[in-house]
C-alpha cells in the first residue's frame, strides 16, 4: 500500500490543485471498454504514484484477462517502466486502485492519461448513461508527502452489441479481425469487446470469427 504524509492540494503554493479524473467509452452490453485515468498537474511538483477508490454502477465491472488479473496499461507519461499496481475488489461496485514506484519513476507532463482500465457491462444490463466515481483520490511525491485531491464523477453510456466492431471504433475493419486473433494469442487489447467479436454468438471467441469479419470486408457475407 502506498504510504505518504497527506498535506491540502493547495499547500503547496501551486496555484490550481492537480485532478486525477476518469473518462469511460461507450459500452456495449455484455462487451468491454476503456476507462481512461488522466492527471491534471499545473504546478511543478513531480509525482511518482496515485490511488483512488472507483465506483462502477448497476454490475459493471473491472474486466479480467486469462488469468484472472484485472486488465490495465500504463501510458507513456512515466520516465520507464518501473511502475507496479495493486487492485482490491471492494464489494458493492467499489474498486481500490494503487499505483506505485519504489524507485525513482516519475509522472511526467502537466496533463493527459496516466492509465486505462477495461471496464465490463453484464449481458442483461439495460442501454442509457449512468455515472460511475473516483473517491480518496491521492497523489504521492518522491519524497514521501501525498497530495489529497477532489474525487469525481464520469458518465458510462451503454449501447446495444454491435457485431462486428471489436475495438469499438465504429467501423468493422481488418483492424477488428487482427485484434480477434491477438485475443487468441493472449495479447489482450483494453479496446477488445468480447461480444462485438463473438460474430457468430456462440458464446466463443474463436479463429473463425476472425475470419467471418474478412469475410464481410471482402463482401463475401
Amino acid at each position: 500500500m502506498m504510504l505518504a504524509v497527506i498535506v491540502p492540494a493547495l499547500a503547496w503554493g501551486q496555484g490550481k490543485a492537480p485532478e486525477i479524473t476518469a473518462e469511460a467509452g461507450d459500452l456495449s452490453i455484455g462487451g468491454t471498454s476503456t476507462l481512461t485515468i488522466s492527471l491534471t498537474n499545473e504546478g511543478s511538483e513531480i509525482y511518482n504514484g496515485f490511488q483512488f477508490d472507483l465506483y462502477l454502477p448497476d454490475g459493471i465491472t473491472l474486466a479480467k484477462d486469462n488469468n484472472n488479473s484485472f486488465i490495465y496499461q500504463f501510458t507513456d507519461r512515466y520516465t520507464s517502466s518501473g511502475m507496479s499496481s495493486s487492485f482490491r475488489d471492494l464489494g458493492k461496485g467499489w474498486y481500490r486502485v494503487i499505483c506505485y514506484s519504489f524507485g525513482n519513476v516519475c509522472i511526467t507532463g502537466n496533463e493527459g492519461a496516466l492509465m486505462t482500465l477495461t471496464l465490463q457491462a453484464p449481458e442483461d444490463l439495460t442501454a442509457g448513461e449512468r455515472n460511475g466515481a473516483l473517491s480518496d483520490v491521492l497523489l504521492s511525491r518522491l519524497d514521501g508527502k501525498g497530495i489529497d485531491c477532489e474525487g469525481s464523477e464520469f458518465s458510462i453510456k451503454t449501447d446495444r452489441i454491435r457485431r462486428g466492431d471489436v475495438n469499438n471504433d465504429g467501423e468493422i475493419n481488418l483492424t477488428d479481425a487482427l485484434m480477434i486473433v491477438n485475443y487468441l494469442l493472449d495479447r489482450i487489447d483494453p479496446r477488445f469487446i468480447y461480444v462485438n467479436a463473438d460474430m457468430d454468438g456462440d458464446h466463443e471467441v474463436l479463429i473463425n470469427d476472425a475470419l467471418i469479419i474478412i469475410n464481410y470486408i471482402l463482401g463475401r457475407e
